[in-house]
């Protein structure tokens, strides 16, 4: 059902849990600042802070004036021969495309649709029976997308939460039904009583970012990129397995971060990035074993290199490519390419870049690189910047996710900003 609502925007701010057997992490390292806040029609949010040295992120900028009257949902704007830009309300945190041509987007509140061929969105929420938050999407098959939800963190221990906060967040498969209702199936990222954990366990909660599996030997799979660790779904076993990570000691403390940064790689091992390391679980090479060795371990953007006064790598998204390779996107550091051979190349404005902020990555057919650069969509051909779409070319707000849709013939560039959602059919 379409539902009208107003402008939201959000700070989606990093968090650093430990596991049951470790000290509760309270080392507080530098955050990635928060995106501009939104105006209203009548005007542009403010941009987003740099994170200082050893203090916090920038605060959102002030919105605009709220222009007068009008829908929430707008007509389409062409801006140009080969982008259409859609003013939708809150930020598109997430966006993807269904096999179907269907269009998705989270906005941090509800789950937003338009469907093939049509000009209008429609939204999803609490009303429809979504229980929470909607931060992050991914396309299935026709109508059907998988959701990731906030979750509730009352305050610094999650291990004694009641249920009613424990349960929150988590994740969704979504398929549309013909009578607009919603097909709702919900992976519970949590672990049951055991001799270790007598209580359970039910710390990893907010799903910043979900890759299904939608191919191959391990078709059904769905994995889960959280706070302080990763998740999945098991085709073969029928159940949620949680959680592994990378990490870090800091003190008498585990520091993992917020697990933005998921990529199956076309070997089906799959890589993991937070924000103190990157890693690669040997999923595919032990047969689909969760829990199997994370080899390598990177410190992608070590002291010396990086950007942060920390030596934190604030990974935000991740992208593996056909030659074995892995780019990994940062939130402040710029951009890096680890090649198969390990070797690393990094990219940031003494390169091109429009700022060394990355929020998300997908990778084109072609091979080049589609890079939402929080100032504009950036595209990498051969390890340099090759395109750029920004407010030159009129695409409001600042660019906060992307998503390749190779099913679409030609294929479609879906871009999501803090006031809407573009898409770039061009070459």
């Amino acid at each position: 059902m379409r539902v009208p609502f107003g402008a939201l925007c959000i700070v989606v701010v990093g968090l650093a849990w430990a596991c049951a057997d470790d000290p509760i992490d309270d080392v507080r390292p530098v955050q990635p600042g928060g995106t501009g806040g939104d105006g209203g029609d009548g005007g542009a949010g403010g941009a987003a802070g740099e994170a200082g040295e050893g203090g916090e992120g920038g605060t959102a900028g002030t919105g605009g004036e709220g222009g007068e009257g009008g829908s929430d949902f707008q007509p389409p704007v062409d801006l140009g021969e080969h982008l259409r830009f859609w003013r939708l309300p809150g930020p598109a945190w997430s966006v993807s495309a269904d096999r179907g041509g269907n269009l998705w987007a989270a906005n941090g509140r509800d789950l937003l649709l338009l469907r093939a061929g049509a000009e209008s969105w429609e939204s999803f929420g609490e009303k429809d029976g979504l229980p929470h938050p909607v931060l992050a999407v991914a396309g299935g098959e026709d109508l059907e997308v998988w959701v990731g939800y906030e979750g509730l963190f009352p305050d610094a221990n999650p291990f004694d939460d009641p249920e009613e906060i424990a349960k929150t967040g988590d994740a969704d498969r979504i398929r549309l039904q013909p009578d607009g209702t919603l097909d709702r199936f919900h992976y519970d990222i949590s672990s049951p009583p055991s001799d270790q954990y007598p209580e359970g366990r039910d710390n990893v909660r907010t799903c910043y970012r979900i890759v299904p599996v939608l191919d191959g030997p391990f078709r059904g799979d769905v994995w889960f990129g959280c706070n302080h660790g990763v998740a999945m779904w098991s085709a073969r076993f029928g159940r949620v397995f949680e959680h592994v990570h990378t990490a870090i000691n800091i003190g008498d403390s585990l520091f993992t971060g917020d697990f933005r940064g998921v990529a199956v790689a076309p070997d089906g091992n799959v890589w993991i990035g937070a924000a103190a390391r990157t890693g690669r679980i040997l999923y595919a090479t032990q047969g689909g074993n969760f829990w199997a060795p994370i080899d390598p371990e990177i410190d992608v953007w070590p002291e010396g290199i990086a950007f942060d006064p920390d030596g934190h790598d604030w990974v935000m998204a991740l992208a593996a490519d056909e030659r074995g390779g892995l780019w990994i996107g940062s939130f402040g550091n710029g951009l890096a390419y680890r090649a198969a051979d390990g070797s690393l190349a990094y990219l940031t404005t003494a390169e091109g870049l429009l700022d060394n902020r990355m929020r998300d990555l997908a990778l084109d057919p072609d091979g080049s690189l589609w890079v939402a650069n929080e100032a504009g969509l950036v595209r990498i051909v051969s390890g340099r910047v090759a395109q750029v779409i920004d407010a030159r070319e009129g695409l409001p707000g600042a660019v906060v996710s992307v998503f390749v849709d190779a099913w679409s013939h030609p294929r479609r560039v879906i871009v999501g900003t803090t006031q809407g959602v573009a898409v770039y059919d061009g070459p």
